[in-house]
């Protein structure tokens, strides 16, 4: 069900850390805390084109530099290769982990996330929560869901620093798209790419900042910040460019996740995680078979036409990679009719033409 309001504490503006941010990266914030498809876990899908529509003026260039900058304070977590991002806090500012009924959905939203580095940081969130001021059958129902999310989750591999306040960027018209992943979003034109972060990093050397007191409280504590030897992000930019050794690298290929990002960025609603999980499977299949994508593209824009079960989705695939265009063919008068059709009515209008000379011949 979505969200049809968002919750925002006053004590937002005495936060040095929330004042610190520009004007534009605090928009963004309160903008990502106002969004329907907001889960209770935090998570939303980064969809640059969607959010650069909604005021004049915006650019993805400008959405991502706020979000950029959200990440580097550390108050959204953003992953490249799966297109998602985390609003840290939002299961103790919006007081999920006080009501056990609304805990519960919180954990079905967390199994939804894809990303090793948005789990690692939600599930550091949640073991700091303040479970000794609950009592009772809460805290019972609160720990519980705690305990099934950390193990479902399994054991979590330590996520890259740069990934964990990783960045997001849109394409810049003109440059190669190696070294990107793209998202070519039906509903326009235009390609949204995400940095793609690097291979995961050792973090026996991060230093851990103290907890914060502010808005952002549980922020830094067990946040990666790289140290002398760790390789920081680099600071947001308005117009991010490619470094030109990623020139020659192919453009990395579309893949399951892409494309299930691509289909729920169009649907109206986010569907049901168990409607998401089939399609994925189909789609993944699909892949596997070799078929290709943009196959799987138009068979997907013309399945969601239809209200089919996922399970539907290869026969549809399948129909509309192999349609064949009725042969028409253009008469001496312009007439553009189906060849066949105007074949069929040659045809009835010679035996029209027939029928009526005996007609006349017997009478």
């Amino acid at each position: 069900m979505a969200r049809n309001h968002g919750r925002i504490l006053t004590t937002i503006w005495t936060d040095t850390q929330f004042l610190a941010v520009s004007p534009a990266a605090q928009r963004m914030y309160l903008f990502l805390l106002s969004q329907p498809r907001l889960t209770h876990a935090g998570l939303l899908d980064i969809t640059l084109s969607r959010w650069a529509s909604k005021a004049p003026g915006l650019t993805e260039v400008s959405v991502a530099a706020a979000l950029d900058e959200l990440a580097e304070a550390r108050f959204v977590v953003l992953d490249a290769d799966s297109e998602e991002l985390l609003i840290r806090t939002l299961v103790k500012n919006d007081g999920v982990w006080k009501q056990p009924k609304v805990m519960i959905r919180m954990g079905e939203d967390a199994a939804e996330i894809n990303s090793p580095a948005l789990r690692w940081a939600l599930l550091k969130e949640l073991e700091r929560l303040p479970l000794d001021e609950l009592k009772g059958e809460t805290r019972a129902v609160v720990a519980g869901v705690i305990d099934r999310i950390r193990a479902a989750f399994g054991p979590l591999p330590n996520p890259d620093p740069e990934r964990v306040s990783g960045r997001v960027s849109p394409r810049v018209p003109g440059t190669p798209a190696g070294g990107y992943s793209e998202v070519a979003h039906a509903s326009e034109s235009r390609t949204l790419a995400v940095r793609s972060a690097s291979a995961p990093e050792n973090l026996a050397n991060v230093q851990v900042d103290t907890p914060s007191e502010g808005y952002r409280q549980g922020f830094q504590e067990g946040l990666p910040i790289p140290s002398a030897g760790v390789r920081a992000a680099p600071a947001p930019t308005p117009t991010p460019s490619v470094p030109s050794e990623r020139a020659a690298e192919p453009p990395q290929p579309a893949t399951a996740q892409t494309l299930v990002a691509e289909w729920i960025d169009r649907c109206v609603k986010r569907p049901p995680s168990n409607v998401i999980g089939q399609t994925s499977k189909q789609i993944k299949q699909l892949l596997d078979e070799g078929i290709d994508p943009d196959d799987i593209r138009r068979g997907l824009a013309e399945w969601m036409t239809k209200g089919l079960h996922p399970s539907t989705l290869p026969s549809v695939v399948n129909q509309t990679m192999n349609h064949r265009p009725v042969l028409r063919a253009v008469g001496a008068s312009g007439d553009t009719r189906d060849f066949r059709q105007r074949a069929t009515d040659d045809q009835f209008a010679r035996a029209m033409e027939r029928a009526r000379a005996r007609e006349a011949g017997a009478s």
